[in-house]
């Protein structure tokens, strides 16, 4: 039977090592290697493409909380792919950007990543709540920002089910930074902002904080602009046992021997651990250069084998005033 959920995976090392005590040792294994496979290579698997418009005169773009790392970015409007500008060349190119007309954007730059998909317009308090009624105040919401003072501050909020819970705090326009929950929940917690309720942030039963990236586009949009991003996807930790890894399952057994060699580790049997790491590694290039292979790919075309061949005239006749030819060949 194939090895591919949480649980299923967890049993099997614990049999390996003889030892079901250790399961959360195990599963901490298991999704520190799952980490070290996914940032090993940039995995074809991991990638994704989507589409979003600009709005007129906005800078500022808030991605998704699945993107990672931007592979390329272009528009579509005069098609061109954007180029990327870390903060040192961006200040050589634009000295004040602020002052550039707006247009069909050519640059780009990444900022921050922020806890909130979506960040307060004014100054106001938020609340959050969970959509089980089992989240009760066991658990905690953490949000870390500036308040109204302009303090960065951190507030500490327990969860009443389905209930809300409203912050103390007043929090500044563009203020919040971080959320997080105290552990894995029944149901989605959402925060809201108070007035108008709008939504600011989810956070998924197995995530405890989420990441949005954000990017900013010059010259800033003068019209809306169809772009289109292709980007790797971020990873996504076993939490429940039903979760699967987000790589191909015939790639499990490496999963596996990477949490051996760390658990084999943990259990000071060096000669055991010392074999896993090796069939660990192994299989890592091994993936990669699957990964990289490219079947389709034929940078030459070779040259067709042929028979040699020559004119022939079918008619040797003198009076025949319109001969005949043919190829022959030998």
């Amino acid at each position: 039977m194939a090895l591919t959920t949480f649980d299923e995976m967890t049993d099997h090392v614990a049999a390996i090592v003889r030892d079901t005590q250790i399961e959360a040792l195990i599963e901490r294994c298991l999704n520190l290697t799952l980490g070290e496979i996914w940032t090993y290579h940039p995995w074809t698997f991991k990638r994704r493409k989507q589409t979003f418009s600009t709005v007129v005169s906005q800078e500022s773009y808030q991605l998704d909380e699945e993107v990672d790392e931007i592979a390329l970015l272009r528009q579509r409007t005069t098609p061109a792919k954007l180029l990327y500008l870390p903060d040192r060349l961006f200040y050589e190119l634009q000295a004040d950007p602020e002052s550039q007309s707006s247009g069909t954007p050519r640059y780009y730059r990444l900022w921050e990543e922020t806890g909130f998909s979506t960040n307060l317009a004014a100054a106001g308090t938020i609340y959050v709540s969970s959509s089980s009624t089992s989240d009760g105040s066991t658990f905690t919401v953490r949000i870390r920002g500036r308040n109204s003072s302009g303090e960065i501050i951190r507030e500490t909020l327990t969860l009443n089910g389905t209930s809300n819970v409203t912050s103390s705090t007043t929090w500044a326009a563009d203020g919040l930074m971080e959320i997080s929950k105290s552990g894995t929940t029944t149901g989605t917690i959402t925060c809201y902002r108070t007035t108008g309720g709008t939504t600011l942030s989810e956070i998924a039963p197995n995530e405890s904080a989420p990441r949005f990236k954000r990017l900013s586009l010059y010259p800033i949009p003068s019209a809306v602009i169809t772009m289109y991003m292709e980007y790797y996807e971020r990873l996504s930790l076993l939490v429940h046992d039903t979760d699967v890894p987000q790589i191909d399952h015939k790639w499990n057994w490496l999963l596996i021997e990477g949490t051996l060699a760390k658990v084999w580790q943990y259990k000071q049997n060096v000669g055991y651990a010392e074999l896993s790491q090796r069939r660990y590694e192994r299989g890592l290039l091994l993936m990669r250069q699957q990964d990289e292979r490219r079947m389709d790919y034929v940078p030459v075309l070779r040259p067709r084998a042929y028979a040699q061949s020559a004119v022939r005239r079918d008619s040797d006749s003198v009076a025949d005033a319109f001969p005949s030819y043919s190829l022959t060949g030998w």
